[in-house]
């Protein structure tokens, strides 16, 4: 869960994500967001590798889920 959390910290530095801001900003701190962005992929990094899974276990899953997704946004869903 710890990952998740790090996710909406980073989150919190977009200031478009209120859903009740009527103005765009599109300015934010880029270090930030990455620090904490950073914080969350480390997490969900650690879980793979706890559970016996390598890094070309993670890229092939990678790559096939990329196939599906661009199939779907060619052909439709």
């Amino acid at each position: 869960m710890r990952g998740v959390e790090e996710v909406f910290e980073a989150l919190q530095h977009l200031k478009n994500t209120k859903t009740h801001r009527m103005t765009e900003v599109t300015d934010f701190n880029r270090d930030e967001f990455l620090e904490e962005f950073v914080d969350s992929f480390n997490y969900f990094l650690s879980v793979l590798i706890i559970t016996g899974f390598t890094p070309q276990d993670l890229f092939d899953a990678y790559v096939e889920k990329d196939k599906k997704i661009h199939d779907r946004l060619e052909n439709g869903y």
